[in-house]
């Protein structure tokens, strides 16, 4: 009976090993394994109670802001959402954003319109980090304001004087905005969106992109 029992388990044993490189090799077990990192990562569970709206002149690595935000700004202020395809937080926010600008998109996406807000136009831009450009992926990097490490969401890019030179004056938040509602959340959004137009108005006249 003991040697059918060993039998048994060095059986167990040998499948058990045969399937994990079964899916090692296939693959499988290095998408699972990605997937599970992004959500981990860049999911912005963790982020919400740790960022605030503040604008600030820096980005987050030093970079200059890209040409194609800065010559986007003569029209309008600059709305952006970032997104990828494992994103939990993502997904619920499609539809508050969708509805907050009128637009339509696919979750894999990179689009960008012109939308009329107060009588201003806004220039909003989808950005699928796993479905866009090397340029449009690499902004990613440069407004990540609270250095978080994760996707900042969304990000607001208008214009302020600084020292008597009109500059890219921007603000990144994270996740759901730390609100428990869809509601609640899109009228945060309107909120940063109305306080970058009023800069915007106010700092325009002598912006050279």
């Amino acid at each position: 009976m003991k040697s059918l029992f060993a039998v048994q388990i060095g059986l167990l044993i040998v499948v058990g090993v045969m399937l994990g490189g079964v899916l090692v090799s296939s693959g499988v077990y290095s998408d699972v394994q990605n997937n599970i990192v992004k959500v981990l990562c860049l999911s912005c569970i963790k982020l919400d109670p740790k960022t605030s709206s503040n604008f600030t002149f820096e980005t987050a690595n030093g970079q200059p802001h890209p040409k194609t935000f800065r010559d986007e700004l003569v029209n309008g202020p600059i709305m952006i959402m970032y997104s990828e395809d494992v994103c939990d937080y993502c997904e619920q926010m499609y539809p508050v954003v969708q509805h907050m600008m009128n637009v339509s998109f696919d979750k894999d996406d990179s689009i960008h319109v012109h939308r009329m807000m107060n009588g201003t136009n806004v220039t909003f831009y989808f950005i699928n980090i796993d479905h866009t450009t090397p340029a449009l992926r690499a902004t990613e990097d440069i407004y990540d304001k609270d250095h978080v490490g994760g996707l900042p969401m969304f990000t607001f890019i208008t214009l302020r004087y600084d020292q008597g030179t009109v500059r890219p004056y921007y603000t990144s938040v994270y996740g759901i905005l730390g609100l428990s509602t869809p509601e609640q959340r899109e009228a945060a959004l309107v909120n940063i969106l109305n306080d970058s137009i009023h800069l915007y108005h106010d700092s325009i006249i002598g912006y050279e992109p």
